[in-house]
């Protein structure tokens, strides 16, 4: 059975790795399965990078989107020049009709962005994460109304196709009636795994500001995306006294470095910089970190801070911290609780809406922190297991291994 991965966006928040992780483990279980994963410019060598990581032999197959001003938005560094083709030319990516005919099973593992094949769509399988930018248009105005509305149009017609639409979490499933009004009567809903299967031995010679990683220092691993909520915990962290650095990784954060600036980057950095921190000290931002340094970082951290404010199945970061004994504070929101209620696990709970609370839960733990984290380590016998053999089981019954 040949299965093509299609994904022209590789999102490195997740997605990326998410579809590698289920290949691998498929590919484990199921050894007479054949893949390839199908992309395009910067996003083919994202997924490149990622095979060559994971030392899977899968291969990486470039298939250019079907039109010129799809492959403009598939592959353009400017943000302003994808939403001005898009506004005019349409948005979404097309995979080409011969890749998706020629092949058993057609993956999209992130729907987002990506057209809905007209071509032997009974090959077709789909992931769906979340819905968050029509949750927050206000965080995400900088998108055209027409950007929103093709993407909505797209949603709509994946989760209408009769495709087997596959999602993380109940609360997306609510989310998608609340904001799209699309009911999904019998949803296909697999949990995601906080398990990494890379790690150990391969780590990386050195980490940016290694010898700050010696000392306590509160992590939060995203990208600069305007729900991951940055500009909230810098004013909580900031009330709470900045008694410990705060660590930022995640793909975009280094900008914070930079003095001439732009955008969200530039009203973060300005907020930082108000607030008293001082960069490369008090605040630390990485940027993006391999597989394998992320998980030095985390297990050297005096705690994990989550304030997004939506995730689609959870958070990744949330499941790696408890699985090593970090302590934990989150935001109190629909899908994090759905996330906790079913791996377990305590945590500290926060509105991410308030930077007192934000403060105040951070001084909670930094008053009591030899025993929170005794119990953070503890609990680990007692969280419910999830690995990515599981996820691929799950998937192989719907694609019908």
């Amino acid at each position: 059975m040949r299965i093509r991965v299609f994904d022209y966006r590789a999102n490195l928040g997740g997605g990326a790795r998410f579809a590698v992780e289920l290949c691998a483990s498929l590919k484990e279980l199921y050894p007479f399965l054949k893949f390839e994963i199908v992309s395009f410019g910067k996003a083919l060598a994202r997924y490149a990078s990622l095979v060559e990581q994971y030392n899977l032999q899968i291969p990486v197959v470039a298939a250019p989107p079907t039109s010129i001003c799809q492959r403009i938005i598939a592959d353009s560094d400017s943000e302003g020049v994808r939403y001005a083709i898009g506004s005019l030319r349409g948005w979404g990516i097309e995979a080409p009709h011969e890749v998706v005919e020629d092949c058993d099973v057609a993956w999209f593992p992130w729907v987002h962005g990506h057209l809905l094949p007209q071509r032997a769509p009974e090959k077709v399988i789909a992931s769906f994460h979340d819905v968050i930018p029509f949750q927050f248009p206000e965080i995400f105005s900088r998108i055209p109304t027409r950007v929103f509305v093709c993407e909505g149009r797209n949603v709509v017609d994946w989760m209408e196709s009769g495709a087997p639409v596959i999602l993380t979490s109940h609360a997306t499933v609510d989310a998608l009636q609340d904001v799209l009004g699309v009911k999904c009567k019998n949803p296909n809903i697999i949990r995601l795994s906080g398990d990494h299967r890379v790690l150990g031995p391969e780590l990386s010679a050195t980490v940016p500001f290694e010898s700050k990683l010696k000392d306590p220092f509160l992590l939060y691993p995203a990208n600069l995306t305007g729900h991951k909520n940055h500009e909230m915990l810098f004013r909580g962290v900031s009330l709470w006294g900045k008694k410990v650095p705060l660590l930022l990784t995640g793909e975009g954060t280094q900008a914070l470095f930079k003095k001439f600036s732009w955008g969200r980057v530039r009203k973060l950095r300005s907020l930082a910089l108000t607030l008293g921190f001082s960069l490369g000290d008090s605040l630390i931002p990485l940027g993006y970190v391999s597989t394998s340094n992320y998980e030095r970082v985390l297990r050297s951290s005096w705690a994990l801070i989550v304030p997004t404010l939506a995730e689609g199945g959870g958070s990744f970061p949330i499941l790696e911290a408890l699985r090593v004994g970090v302590p934990v504070l989150c935001s109190d929101i629909p899908v994090v609780r759905e996330q906790i209620d079913f791996f377990g696990g305590d945590v500290i709970w926060f509105d991410p809406y308030s930077a007192n609370d934000i403060g105040e839960k951070l001084d909670i733990l930094f008053s009591d922190y030899e025993r929170y984290r005794r119990r953070s380590e503890e609990q680990i016998p007692n969280l419910t297991r999830r690995s990515w053999l599981d996820v691929a089981r799950d998937y192989a019954r719907i694609i019908g291994i």
